[in-house]
């Protein structure tokens, strides 16, 4: 059997708890004490209390947290206890003690109601001595005057409840406490519950169940001498949890292995010795596995598929050194079954090179198995084979990924099924079928879709910003680029930065500062540019107010290669910077900079940000255009100098028979009536001095012009 008793906490409930025992040595005669204790719980403010008598008096009130003696005569009180913000008491117990005896009470609820939230228990104080007057019942107490229906004809035991925050384990409407037998029991509030029971001899299992904060609650079961028998704790947020124990004598309890997985389970074990083992009975117990224990009843994740493969030699991934078969995992290929071979004269692998055909990229790897490697040289083999299947019917395309070291070593073919190379190369890429060269970028200016093969032939020019509002609109544009905004007051300067081989800068950054403040404005490199491709050319746009400034060029590891043109939204071009050089800007040409430098348009160093002539001005010759061609006649010799030409026409570079013209030059015409000889020479060059060598490298060419200009070298 299992005797109950009635829970005592609750909101807007009436409950009766019969109170007795002897006076308090201070009560005067015909009265009792009652010890009363309300604990604080997490919102005392919210908490009130008051003792009625059977008239309805008002004998106490209070708050919490509160205690005190009470004197009472025999009779029914009543005590009343409300929660002003209806969620119930949030932890805070009373309790009521006498003789001995200890009943608590709280007030539950939820989240809070307008009306707030109470309860109330009546107390009934009496002279008798409550307890068990059978002298053959197990807890039979000789001091009892009245039996209260408490004997126990079995085992006395207490199923003892604990909370070490002091809130019960019921959680906003949740049950929280145990269940045994088919009966529970909640445990709603304070920091303990114990919990009277009354067995017959043999093992039970108690359900400890705890919605909420199950790291608080703890929990045992003793005797009637005080022994504990077993005990346990929660953890984790929630959680149901055994208590097995046994009442009398443990005859009852069979010791052993409780795990239904482990290999010394036992079947008949009501009680975990801790003696459960997964050592004996562990192994493989896939049937299908290379290492298959057919003794094994526990499987330990030890199975070994290395063995099994496809066993059929036409598939794709035929594999010879397998000893079992494969359930349907064998590959035939539906297009082209190409062999791959890949090369390595030295013998240790591509070094993290790589050959991407198709989706695929295929590799070579050392000696270790490792393809990421450049400083593994351990012999391995000069060959490898890859087993293809795809597509030839239109281009396809290997291409040799030099991600690695020591390329030269590589090389590779590819073979048809009847063993014919169809390809071949060294470390390189290369194709075969039906492939179309062009420009393979979409977002290119001459994209062709077409294209299986990028010939490098991208064009980007048509691309520009296309808001006719900002400052850096290309009307030109056909593709849309990044345009860029101004403030009022500020207009764009853009720096175009180039590098002539290609690789990007070594050093070179530069620096735009404010002359009048000495602010840094802007800064910036190749690398870091508005548009680009951070390596051979790159644009940024900066926004700046009319007014004077320094444009500074850090130097780079290769300066010939660093090169800078600075122009603004209004056409004007200011500079040509290079590395480790410096620049004075007087933008929007404001005048007011006091620059010193050229400010003669026709000089070819003409600076437009000057605005103080320095006589530095270099000037062309008078006869570097060839509309400005000097005329000459035959007897005729003229001085000339080709300092500062220009070479407008662009035929610097020309080649013409097995010369090339090497610098820029001045014009000269001759016009003859009919086909003369006419012998042109420098004799008349005056000899090198000390300072001036005046005829070394001199080139003549002799030009006709057609009706429409054009210009062809003759001699």
């Amino acid at each position: 059997m299992f005797n109950m008793y009635t829970k005592l906490t609750t909101a807007l409930g009436a409950f009766a708890l019969l109170i007795s025992g002897g006076a308090w040595g201070q009560c005067a005669d015909g009265e009792f004490a009652v010890d009363f204790a309300l604990t604080a719980g997490s919102y005392p403010t919210e908490i009130t209390w008051q003792l009625n008598d059977e008239a309805g008096n008002n004998l106490f009130s209070g708050g919490a947290p509160d205690g005190a003696t009470w004197c009472l005569a025999e009779g029914t009180y009543t005590f009343f206890g409300l929660d002003s913000f209806g969620d119930g008491w949030n932890g805070a117990v009373a309790t009521f003690t006498t003789g001995g005896v200890t009943t608590s009470f709280t007030v539950d609820g939820l989240f809070g109601t307008p009306e707030g939230e109470a309860g109330q228990i009546d107390i009934v104080v009496s002279a008798a001595v409550l307890g068990c007057t059978d002298p053959a019942a197990s807890n039979y107490d000789e001091s009892a005057t009245e039996d209260d229906g408490s004997c126990c004809f079995g085992n006395v035991m207490s199923l003892n409840l604990f909370d070490s925050f002091g809130d019960g384990w019921s959680w906003a409407g949740d049950f929280g406490g145990v269940i045994l037998n088919g009966d529970s029991t909640e445990f709603a509030g304070g920091s303990s519950l114990s919990i009277p029971l009354c067995l017959e001899t043999g093992c039970y299992t108690a359900e400890i169940v705890v919605p909420l904060y199950a790291g608080e609650a703890s929990f045992d079961v003793t005797d009637a001498a005080g022994t504990v028998i077993n005990s346990g704790a929660g953890f984790g947020s929630s959680g149901t949890f055994e208590l097995f124990f046994f009442a009398g004598d443990n005859s009852c309890v069979v010791y052993g292995c409780t795990a239904e997985d482990a290999c010394n389970y036992n079947m008949d074990a009501n009680f975990d010795d801790g003696s459960c083992e997964y050592i004996s009975c562990a192994g493989c117990t896939d049937d299908g596995a290379c290492n298959y224990d057919m003794e094994a009843t526990f499987d330990n994740g030890s199975c070994d598929y290395s063995c099994v493969g496809c066993q059929d030699e036409s598939a794709e991934n035929y594999d010879g050194e397998s000893t079992i078969a494969c359930d349907d995992c064998c590959i035939y290929c539906e297009l082209a079954a190409l062999t791959l071979v890949m090369y390595d004269s030295y013998g240790d692998g591509w070094n993290a090179n790589t050959l991407t055909i198709g989706d695929s990229t295929y590799c070579f790897p050392d000696v270790n198995g490792d393809c990421s490697t450049t400083n593994v040289w351990t012999f391995t083999g000069n060959e490898l084979s890859h087993q293809l299947c795809i597509d030839t019917t239109g281009c396809t395309v290997a291409t040799y990924n030099a991600d690695g070291a020591y390329q030269t070593e590589n090389s590779w073919a590819l073979f048809d099924i009847d063993g014919n190379e169809i390809l071949s190369a060294g470390p390189e890429s290369a194709n075969f079928g039906d492939c179309q060269f062009g420009c393979t970028d979409a977002s290119a200016c001459n994209y062709d879709m077409e294209a299986d093969i990028d010939d490098e032939s991208c064009d980007y020019s048509c691309i520009g910003c296309q808001d006719s509002a900002a400052p850096n609109y290309d009307p030109n544009a056909t593709l849309p680029g990044d345009c860029v905004y101004c403030d009022p007051g500020t207009f764009i300067l853009t720096v175009d930065m180039f590098d002539s081989f290609g690789d990007g800068w070594s050093g070179a950054e530069y620096y735009l500062y404010n002359l009048s403040s000495g602010a840094l404005e802007d800064s910036g490199s190749i690398a870091t540019a508005f548009t680009g491709d951070g390596l051979s050319v790159g644009t940024d746009y900066v926004c700046l107010a009319p007014g004077c400034y320094t444009f500074q060029v850090l130097d780079d590891i290769y300066p010939g290669e660093v090169s800078i043109e600075l122009t603004d939204q209004f056409g004007t071009a200011y500079a040509s910077v290079g590395a480790g050089q410096e620049y004075s800007l007087d933008f929007t040409l404001t005048g007011q900079c006091g620059f010193a430098g050229c400010t003669d348009p026709a000089g070819i160093n003409y600076d437009p940000s000057a605005s103080e002539d320095d006589g530095s001005c270099q000037l062309p010759p008078a006869n570097d255009d060839v509309a400005d061609a000097e005329a000459l006649a035959c007897g005729l010799s003229a001085p000339g100098s080709i300092q500062y030409a220009t070479d407008g026409e662009g035929l610097e570079g020309l080649e013409f028979g097995n010369d090339v013209l090497s610098a820029a030059g001045v014009w000269y015409v001759l016009n003859s009536e009919a086909d003369q000889q006419i012998t042109v020479s420098t004799c008349d060059t005056p000899l090198n001095d000390a300072e001036t060598d005046y005829a070394t490298g001199t080139d003549i060419a002799i030009y006709t012009q057609d009706m429409d200009g054009a210009l062809t070298c003759i001699a």
